[in-house]
């Protein structure tokens, strides 16, 4: 019984953990144009960045890890369109994607042990029917923590 009730506060835990980091105030806002790696846009680690993407868009951000640490990413997306987040050592290689093939709000995320360097990660709208104009770009928020 005990058990059971820790693990279900751990769930509710992380769940209202994701639900904050997803509608957080404090944001960066992603520079156009950020769509290859030598003008990706530059964050610190436990920022939060907003941007919005085009048909066709991947925005590029580059951080520095200065320590051997679990690094988690997480990219919010709220209005109906499909999303993929990618990680890339600092030579450009990628070594993690997290996507899906499901349309709607589905957040993308995920941890890695990094040791230090520099590395990159991006956003890719993989399409999707969005609930606002895609003209100006769908909306999204990411988190690297």
């Amino acid at each position: 019984m005990y058990r059971k009730l820790l693990s279900l506060l751990m769930i509710l835990s992380l769940t209202l953990t994701f639900s904050v980091n997803c509608f957080a105030t404090s944001y960066i806002t992603e520079s156009e144009f950020n769509n290859n790696f030598s003008v990706a846009d530059s964050i610190r680690m436990d920022s939060y960045v907003t941007g919005r993407a085009t048909a066709g868009d991947i925005d590029y951000f580059v951080f520095n890890n200065g320590a051997p640490d679990d690094i988690s990413f997480l990219l919010c997306n709220g209005y109906g369109a499909n999303f993929d987040l990618r990680l890339y050592n600092g030579s450009k290689q990628l070594i993690y994607s997290a996507s899906s093939t499901s349309r709607g709000n589905v957040n993308e995320q995920f941890s890695k042990f990094l040791l230090p360097g520099t590395y990159y990660v991006s956003v890719v709208w993989m399409g999707g029917t969005t609930s606002i104009d895609p003209a100006p770009g769908v909306p999204y928020s990411l988190e690297v923590y």
